[in-house]
């Protein structure tokens, strides 16, 4: 028992392994050490006398995220189709109905996006594999086409496109799933973080020439920063281009939680700019006042990752929707 209530777990693990990244699982960090032999871990298991530190889990902050999201997609298909199917007999009962539509998507259902954002850039922190987490992201992004397209792209009209059974629109490419905007996000940290980590092999100078090394490294600096402004350019214009969920913006935000992530006061004010500024900017509404809320609780993510879910999102999201479809069919 080591100190704080940590339990010490020897394990034999190759000299070469030495990256940190090891002691983090895949989507969440928990804390740890190992020693320089490359021999012994040391893994928290909570405070004081083992206990588990305050604060919300990287578990916590993902239920909140999926509970708030359950709701908004509830409304946004169950709600709104009764407002416009004429299920409400009398004008009282349609008011309550649209009152509580508003309150459960642009109160409640604002809530977790900032937070799935927050959480992507935790899984890029501490990911073994950050290929694998692009592929992933992108393989269920796939998947969950059809059941977003099935959910919230029918046409007002009724004139359905090619891509239609059962009465219903399976496939339609005027906006995509939040699964590519998360994908996108990823990628633009991805090459943010080559551009900025990657080594140019240069000599040093002399002492004389001391100033000169200053300012090519200068130089160098704000090419790289150039380069990484670049491909966030690049990310948020795929958004609006590919019209995915919460388009340029949501790419917006994710980048700035990225570069904002050891500063956690400035990157909930900075990412509360991004969300309200970025959505009327890009799609000229104030939908996302209250996203803050989302962010505001990040404050209190304590850095564990909390319980194993690492798939449970992945496959939750393409299933409620698709629950959600069958409801709204059986019942209107």
């Amino acid at each position: 028992m080591g100190e704080n209530g940590s339990v010490k777990i020897r394990t034999e693990v190759p000299k070469q392994q030495e990256s940190m990244s090891e002691l983090y699982f895949d989507e969440h960090s928990t804390e740890g050490m190992r020693k320089d032999d490359g021999r012994e871990r040391e893994i928290s298991v909570g405070g004081k006398n083992g206990r588990a530190k305050r604060g919300l889990s990287g578990s916590d902050l993902k239920i909140i995220a999926i509970v708030t999201m359950f709701i908004d997609h509830f409304a946004a298909v169950i709600l709104y189709e009764s407002l416009i199917s004429g299920a409400f007999r009398t004008q009282t009962a349609w008011n309550v109905a649209y009152y509580t539509y508003d309150i459960l998507r642009l109160v409640i259902g604002r809530i977790s996006f900032p937070i799935f954002c927050f959480l992507l850039v935790q899984g890029f922190e501490h990911t073994r594999n950050r290929v694998h987490y692009a592929l992933r992201l992108f393989a269920f992004a796939l998947v969950s086409e059809i059941p977003f397209d099935l959910a919230f792209n029918q046409p007002l009209d009724g004139v359905l496109n090619r891509f239609s059974v059962f009465g219903l629109q399976f496939l339609e490419f005027d906006s995509q799933n939040v699964f590519f905007t998360l994908l996108l996000g990823l990628l633009v940290m991805m090459l943010t973080d080559v551009i900025m980590k990657t080594r140019i092999p240069l000599p040093d100078l002399p002492p004389e020439k001391q100033k000169v090394q200053q300012i090519r490294n200068t130089v160098i600096l704000v090419i790289r920063i150039l380069l990484a402004a670049a491909v966030l350019w690049c990310g948020v214009n795929a958004g609006n281009f590919f019209q995915t969920d919460y388009s340029g913006y949501g790419v917006l935000v994710i980048a700035v939680l990225y570069y904002l992530n050891r500063f956690r006061n400035e990157q909930i004010a900075v990412g509360t700019f991004a969300m309200i500024f970025g959505d009327y900017a890009f799609n000229g509404s104030v939908t996302e006042l209250l996203a803050p809320i989302g962010l505001l609780l990040t404050k209190f993510y304590n850095g564990e990752r909390g319980m194993r879910m690492k798939y449970f999102f992945y496959v939750f999201y393409p299933v409620h929707l698709l629950l959600l479809v069958a409801l709204r069919e059986v019942l209107f």
